[in-house]
């Protein structure tokens, strides 16, 4: 499903006040233990198989929990990286754990391109989001792109649809899902590439997209790994009817939580149990600023 991004929108869904927004911690510590169970049984399987090859391409080869981050650097315990975070942020509540609030301007964590996973043939991007107001363009959960000419793209648009976007044999594919995330609320998104079956879209578990491509991606592996904020100003959407025109630097408004990278493609029925394994909690009301 390809949507046109250029259709009409209403511009004061992104031009009005921005609020902050609390996140309740019901359902963390469920989430958790789920998901501790999902990887204990990724490990044990390891063992049982010769070289670890259920581990290599079951779990996560990069993740961001923020559990245990308290300052401006954020370690991956898939890889043990050490990831930088960029301008204004906070550690609040998520879905398991801690998650990362974005203030919509500044907020980003980088990944330097020397540790970024290697993809190719197949990966899942993965993530808990919760939106406090839709953001002014395209913006990306986790992306490694260059200029549409390499790489990947997982992000939100304007309107709260999800897109999924990359380059295979020097085409950028573009899928964008038609349903949109509700604001102030978490949601489970999940992007997969797959080289004989192309590109798809979860939602909360349920299949929102899926594009044909046949082919492996041509990976942007001198571009770092962006989580949250835009590579380079974007003008707000429409840009037609903006005046006076020009580009602005922005990031995510809301939370994200665990975030994560596979070196495959996920299945659906990985897809819908890792959305069941974690009960979302309940937004409390917003307070305006």
């Amino acid at each position: 499903m390809i949507q046109d991004h250029a259709r009409p929108i209403d511009i004061t869904q992104s031009l009005r006040r921005r609020a902050i927004v609390s996140w309740s911690t019901q359902g963390t510590l469920i989430c958790f233990l789920s998901r501790l169970a999902i990887w204990a049984i990724w490990a044990a399987a390891a063992m049982l198989m010769p070289g670890g090859a259920f581990a290599a391409d079951g779990g996560p080869v990069a993740r961001w929990s923020f559990d245990n981050a308290t300052g401006p650097v954020v370690r991956d315990p898939a890889s043990g990286t050490e990831d930088k975070v960029q301008g204004f942020y906070k550690y609040v509540a998520g879905v398991s754990g801690n998650g990362m609030r974005f203030d919509g301007y500044t907020t980003s964590v980088l990944r330097e391109a020397k540790n970024a996973p290697q993809l190719r043939h197949s990966f899942s991007l993965e993530a808990w989001v919760a939106l406090n107001v839709y953001p002014w363009n395209w913006v990306p959960v986790v992306d490694q792109e260059k200029d549409q000419q390499a790489g990947y793209f997982l992000g939100v648009d304007a309107l709260g649809h999800v897109g999924l976007q990359v380059n295979v044999g020097g085409v950028w594919y573009s899928l964008t899902s038609t349903n949109r995330l509700e604001l102030k609320k978490w949601s489970h998104v999940v992007g997969t590439f797959e080289e004989s079956r192309g590109l798809a879209l979860y939602i909360n578990g349920k299949e929102a997209g899926r594009l044909a491509v046949r082919g492996a991606m041509m990976p942007a592996e001198t571009v770092d790994v962006l989580i949250g904020r835009v590579r380079e100003p974007l003008p707000p959407f429409p840009s037609a009817t903006i005046s006076p025109w020009y580009p602005i630097w922005y990031s995510l408004d809301g939370i994200l939580d665990e975030v994560a990278i596979y070196d495959r493609s996920l299945a659906p029925e990985e897809v819908e149990s890792a959305y069941a394994s974690c009960p979302s909690p309940k937004p409390h009301q917003a307070e305006n600023n």
